[in-house]
């Protein structure tokens, strides 16, 4: 076996990387068949990587003459929360799948090692990445890595999920318009103080101007949103969309429909609502003619992700580690003589 050597990835490996990344997408295909097969071609991938490597630090290892492994950076000016971050996407990354398990893990830890330093000295302490749910190898290299999962991407078919909901003698759904704003707004305000709550803890920060922001929404043609009633009473909605802009890249496609948000109120959780609302927007994509559908959603939303995962299959995890700053001055070369 050769020895690795870790090198700066050059523009003549853009193309092998490229190649790399592509088999990762041909290899998660094996699991989730629903994912778009046109990720499978390099040359999707490669004007994203060729972008990244120009714009940021990126690194390659080398077995002999042979590209093993790379990885790239994008710099964020915020990242999930005031902190200047570096993300690596799906796609900005891999590892060939052919060498042995603690060999790809070992490449991984590597290559995060050297860019981790990079993204470090460069103010990033905010770090994110995004992997593939079924590379094992890649998910175990980050988790020692000191990453913790925050988000997934999960995909399905448009097949009918035939729900039936719970004392439905009074239930009904219908599409929103913009006449239903004042039930939208209420809807909205009472999911994001629930995604504030524990264990999810996500900053309520944008309180002011919802319905600007969601009647502008709903002012775009492609965008529906069902909202479902018990007794004329709205308790829940579910949205959806082309091709979803901050789900990962993989999944995007014109034939992707992606759920883009939904919330059913506490006292009308476990009927059966959210899944009535789902099977609406799988017959609406299915009668606009779209092939699949996609959500992304929180990993440490309990309730969210126990529904999402009933009827979707995850595609890509990404995971987050948050460095100390004080490393910023409390570093590896410091001396007694410049502690005060």
């Amino acid at each position: 076996m050769n020895p690795l050597i870790i090198v700066p990835l050059t523009e003549e490996m853009l193309g092998e990387a490229a190649l790399l990344a592509a088999n990762r997408v041909r290899a998660e295909r094996q699991h989730v068949p629903h994912l778009p097969a046109r990720y499978e071609n390099f040359g999707e991938l490669l004007p994203l990587i060729r972008r990244a490597h120009g714009r940021a630090p990126s690194v390659a290892v080398l077995e002999g003459t042979r590209l093993v492994g790379f990885m790239t950076t994008i710099l964020a000016e915020q990242l999930r929360g005031p902190y200047r971050g570096a993300f690596v996407g799906e796609w900005g990354h891999a590892v060939a799948g052919d060498l042995p398990s603690e060999r790809r893990k070992y490449i991984y830890k590597r290559m995060y090692e050297l860019l981790g330093e990079k993204w470090v000295k460069n103010g990033c302490f905010a770090h994110a990445v995004s992997i593939f749910a079924h590379d094992q190898d890649a998910v175990d290299a980050w988790f020692w890595s000191h990453f913790g999962m925050v988000c997934v991407d999960a995909m399905r078919g448009l097949n009918p999920i035939g729900a039936s909901v719970h004392d439905d003698a009074d239930f009904h759904i219908r599409q929103a318009t913009l006449a239903d704003m004042d039930a939208i707004v209420t809807l909205k305000e009472l999911h994001a103080r629930y995604m504030a709550e524990s264990p999810i803890f996500w900053p309520l920060v944008e309180l002011k101007g919802i319905r600007t922001r969601w009647g502008k929404w709903m002012s775009e043609e492609s965008h529906i949103m069902y909202l479902a009633y018990r007794d004329d009473k709205p308790i829940a909605y579910m949205q959806w969309e082309p091709s979803y802009g901050n789900a990962g890249f993989i999944i995007r496609d014109p034939k992707t429909a992606s759920v883009s948000g939904a919330f059913t109120l506490e006292e009308y959780r476990g009927g059966g609502v959210a899944s009535a609302l789902l099977d609406e927007v799988l017959r609406a994509a299915r009668a606009g003619g779209f092939e699949r559908c996609s959500v992304d959603f929180e990993s440490h939303n309990i309730y969210g992700s126990r529904f999402w995962l009933r009827y979707f299959q995850p595609v890509c995890y990404s995971v987050f580690r948050q460095v100390d700053e004080r490393i910023a001055w409390a570093h590896h070369d410091r001396r007694p003589d410049t502690v005060w």
